[in-house]
């Protein structure tokens, strides 16, 4: 079962088949597309687009006719949203039959529930640290920085983003066509998945969609075990004073309690789970749990280093020793990839 937190959206190009007559033909099926002039509007319904990459015979942007373009989804959720796309591919597959060259591409965009910005980074450095395997799963023109459309994650300065506002492809030192597209968050809320050959094959799309939801998710996991489980980048629930590191201590059946006192002498009780009092904590040491750079910058509030240090102490770094691509991933899907390599290879 897919996670219904994430949402997903479908981008297929396709080649030479007469836009109007696809769209027809998916209407008879039953599927709901309208056939558009050139745009990103985010739609309810099923549409079809021209594509510069793809489309010919004289197409126009302004009213979508020609040969060749793109299939865009409306936003689609969990098992149903599966079971509209593989409906939508049935319709897309039928006489006259669309045809996939090498121009083609298939993108995948995902959201989901309370999106953060150390997530994402995250997101960026395992699909750069795991590019070369993912690239084995490919055709050779998708491989590397082979095609313009797709290029490397590898070079990448993902760690200059700062939160969400901050994020794009150009202060992450990419590309707005690289295989993990950042620019899709301003413009869509989404991260955009640009690395797959072009496809109408429902088994090979549905199952790049359960890895890249399994491969986000994991992401989170091994984002949070660099801090031994402490998010540095938490938002407080309630606007209390250290709220960030108080409500997340509260998760754990600890507690900070104010203790009185006033400016460097202002002293809070760390209490564990048997309510016993651990230690006293004064407000200087409270306030360097807290990046101040981060802050003067971004007016962001973030836990420091010095947090995290502290939530291992108590607690020890639950890290995980190893991180593997296929983390998270159903052995299906895993297996299905690893007969992928086999025939590419």
């Amino acid at each position: 079962m897919l996670n219904q937190s994430f949402k997903f959206g479908i981008e297929i190009e396709f080649a030479n088949a007469n836009l109007r007559e696809v769209e027809n033909t998916m209407r008879e099926a039953g599927v709901n597309v309208v056939l558009e002039g050139y745009n990103h509007t985010r739609r309810d319904h099923w549409k079809i687009v021209t594509d510069a990459t793809v489309s010919t015979g004289g197409y126009s942007y302004a009213t979508g006719q020609g040969d060749g373009g793109e299939l865009v989804s409306p936003v689609l959720c969990g098992e149903d949203g599966l079971r509209e796309l593989e409906a939508a591919l049935a319709a897309l597959n039928s006489p006259p039959a669309v045809s996939i060259n090498r121009s083609c591409g298939l993108h995948v965009h995902l959201s989901w529930t309370n999106m953060q910005a150390e997530h994402i980074k995250e997101i960026v450095r395992r699909y750069a640290k795991f590019e070369n395997q993912i690239d084995r799963w490919m055709p050779r023109s998708r491989r590397g920085s082979s095609c313009s459309w797709c290029s490397s994650t590898i070079d990448n300065s993902v760690d200059r983003v700062g939160d969400m506002s901050d994020l794009s492809a150009r202060r992450a030192g990419m590309q707005r066509n690289c295989k993990v597209n950042l620019d899709a968050y301003r413009r869509h809320g989404t991260i955009e998945f640009r690395h797959h050959s072009g496809t109408t094959d429902f088994e090979k799309i549905s199952n790049w969609i359960k890895f890249l939801i399994g491969f986000t998710e994991a992401s989170n996991f091994t984002s949070l075990n660099a801090t031994g489980g402490l998010d540095v980048n938490y938002k407080r629930k309630k606007r209390v004073a250290y709220g960030e590191l108080r409500e997340q201590l509260s998760d754990k059946g600890w507690s900070l309690d104010f203790a009185g006192g006033r400016g460097s002498s202002c002293r809070y009780n760390l209490k564990n789970s048997s309510g016993e009092t651990v230690r006293n904590i004064y407000c200087p040491e409270m306030d360097g749990f807290y990046d101040e750079e981060e802050f003067a910058i971004n007016g962001k509030r973030k836990l420091s280093q010095a947090a995290v240090d502290f939530w291992n102490e108590l607690f020890g770094n639950t890290s995980t020793p190893t991180d593997e691509l296929t983390a998270g991933i159903p052995n299906e899907i895993v297996n299905f990839y690893k007969e992928r390599e086999i025939e590419l290879n």
